[in-house]
């Protein structure tokens, strides 16, 4: 992946990002990419606001303080911290990526859900304090157009870097025993080119 900034950029241009997801996911993983930004293979991770872990994130975020955290966006996992019923499950708990996908498609997700979710999620994001470096998503769903378009205005408004899946080569060795792989790392590379044209 990489990180796409728009015209003015809030962290200097680097030739190469290793980014950590899942930050706050739960306190193993948080140790996890702590110990791998200790030991000076990382440069940056992106935050969960709504999950377990979370609080515990920050705190590890504060006490290293050159790390560099973005927000990763999810629509997937957790709760939502509004009320967007179109993104969510009669339990209050967001849909799985393969529902939304399908009720995406289905025409059946407010596109206000997204965008309200996203502000909310901006607006926890930096109520901690943290300094935002980029933003990127839960499972890659910005990378889906009708989920992007809703977001997209306030990224480039608040000229948010934003993280892009865009694989560098298509590995065809794994037609055969990976043909799902192949599929997925070709669907990138078009919406790579489209989210790229947009930013």
């Amino acid at each position: 992946s990489q990180t796409v900034p728009p015209s003015m950029q809030i962290y200097p241009r680097r030739r190469i990002i290793i980014n950590a997801d899942d930050f706050g996911l739960s306190r193993s993983v948080n140790q996890a990419i702590i110990d791998v930004y200790n030991k000076g293979n990382l440069t940056s991770t992106t935050l969960l606001v709504n999950m377990p872990g979370t609080e515990d994130a920050i705190q590890q975020a504060k006490s290293n303080p050159d790390l560099a955290v973005g927000l990763h966006f999810c629509l997937t996992e957790g709760k939502p911290l509004t009320i967007c019923k179109s993104l969510t499950q009669p339990d209050g708990a967001f849909l799985s990526r393969p529902n939304l996908v399908q009720k995406l498609y289905s025409g059946k997700v407010n596109p206000q859900d997204i965008r309200t979710e996203f502000e909310a999620q901006i607006d926890r994001f930096c109520s901690y304090g943290l300094k935002l470096s980029h933003v990127d998503s839960h499972q890659h769903i910005l990378m889906l157009p009708r989920l992007l378009d809703p977001v997209l205005p306030l990224i480039l408004e608040n000229q948010l870097p934003i993280r892009v899946v865009r694989p560098p080569t298509i590995p065809w060795s794994l037609l055969v025993s990976r043909p799902t792989k192949i599929g997925k790392q070709l669907l990138n590379r078009i919406l790579s080119k489209r989210l790229l044209r947009s930013c």
